[in-house]
Parts: structure tokens; sequence; C-alpha cells
């Protein structure tokens, strides 16, 4: 049985990682989130620089949930540890708000036909302290929130009673063959944002879809690129690869479900 005090030693050695990977991953991203281009990524303005400033606080916030992901489940909602082999890698985004109770849902999946996720960008997820619309307002207008399926946190498309746990492996190698998303026919996009138009609904074309358009609307549209998805996870995975706090992870080989995601092959 693990002592208080060695469990004290080990969340401690947690709350540094955690702080001292935030700091490198928000430098990468400082550095790379001209990534793209811009017209497709913020789409349109209107005279809302509150709700372009609430859209990139999300989207950095998003970004650093998929980075952080091995250090935010490295300990269960009660603070106890996670077991090693349950501990998932990087790369992963919240399921969305489908019920409208501001949290993200347990699990989600998209079909083979339409691989994707969308319904309203959860404020929080209250177990863990992390919050995604940090610039939420009180006007009750909600950010939607699509993310292409296998990018989700437990996305039951792959984690199954077949295979409970189940983590779609995610690294650098296996992104180019997943589903993407599109903006204004750019395609390579792995979440896309969305504020309604003026009226407060949102133009039928940008519905139920996978392509979204600025086109005879005034939606506001952010989106994650998949090379921006890059910089966050495999900064993340090389970095906990030579500071894990506590042995190699798991997720690290491609070898060991149901986590394994083979970052190995990417920064040996």
């Amino acid at each position: 049985m693990k002592t208080p005090l060695i469990m004290a030693k080990r969340e401690r050695g947690y709350i540094v990682i955690f702080l001292a990977l935030s700091l490198v991953i928000m430098t990468f991203l400082a550095v790379d989130l001209t990534d793209s281009s811009l017209s497709a990524q913020r789409a349109k303005y209107r005279d809302t620089d509150a709700d372009l400033e609430r859209l990139e606080a999300a989207k950095q916030q998003l970004l650093a949930f998929t980075a952080l992901t091995p250090v935010i489940y490295a300990t269960n909602a009660d603070g106890t540890l996670t077991d090693n082999d349950k501990i998932p890698g990087p790369g992963y985004f919240p399921c969305p708000d489908i019920n409208q109770d501001g949290a993200q849902e347990p699990d989600c999946g998209g079909t083979a036909t339409a691989p994707y996720v969308a319904g309203q960008l959860p404020i929080k997820n209250a177990t863990r302290n992390f919050t995604f619309d940090p610039l939420a307002i009180s006007d009750n207008t909600i950010i939607q929130y699509t993310v292409s399926d296998p990018f989700v946190y437990q996305s039951n498309r792959y984690n199954t009673t077949e295979n409970p746990s189940i983590y779609t492996p995610l690294n650098s190698t296996t992104v180019n063959t997943l589903p993407t998303l599109s903006i204004n026919g750019q395609s390579g996009f792995v979440v896309v944002l969305l504020l309604p138009g003026q009226d407060g609904t949102i133009a039928a074309t940008n519905q139920n879809t996978t392509s979204f358009t600025t086109v005879n609307n005034d939606d506001l549209i952010l989106g994650i690129t998949t090379a921006e998805w890059q910089t966050a996870a495999q900064t993340s995975a090389c970095y906990l690869k030579t500071h894990p706090p506590r042995n190699l992870p798991e997720w690290y080989d491609s070898s060991n479900p149901p986590v394994g995601s083979g970052w190995q092959g990417v920064c040996p």
C-alpha cells in the first residue's frame, strides 16, 4: 500500500510536470499559430472582436487539453493515481456537450460515413478543473463544436463493449490517414469552432456537416488544423518521453493496448 508521503511526492511531481509541460506547449503554440490560411481559419470578421477573442481562447484551451491529456488523466477524478497502462497519450479532444448541460459527454462517436461529432463546446471538465470556454459570456451564446471522431477522448467507434477503453492510436504518422473537416474548401481541420451569425442562428449549410463555409452567411468560424494538432501532441509526447512523471508511459508504445499510440517511431 502506498504511504501518504509517497503519494504526496508523486502528486507534487505531477504538478511540476504539468506546469513545465504547459510552458513548453504554450511556447510552441505561440510560434506555430500562424500555420495555415488565416482566411480559412478565421473565415470572416464581423465587428465582433470579443467573439473572435473568445474563439481564439477556446482554441488555445483545446490545444492545451490535447497536449496535456496524459497529465490531466494521470490521476482519477478522486485524486488517486491512474494505472500506468490506462493513461491515454496526447492528442485527444473532449467530446461535445450534446445534452446541453455544459459538460462534455463521457463518450461519443460518429459513423463510417459521417466520422465526426457535433454539439456545443463544453464549458468545462468539472472533475479535472479544466475550462474549455474561458471567455464564455452571459447572453447564452454557445460555441458550436465539431470534431473528427478519432480525435475524441474515448470515441465509442473505437471504445466498444468488445474493446473496452481502447483509444484511437494517434501520432504524427496516423494523423495523415484520419478523416478531417474543411472550411471554405480548405481541408485538414480536426476541429471546427463556430459562433452563429448576427441573428443568433447557424446557417443551414454549417449544420451536420464536415464542410463549413462563410459564403452567404455571417457565421464566425475558427479551426484547428492537423499541423497545429501535431505541434501540440508531438511536443507533449517527446517531452514526456524524456520527463516521465513515473515509468515511461505505455501510450508511447504501439504494442501496448488499450492506450498504445506508437509515438516511439516519432521521438525515439
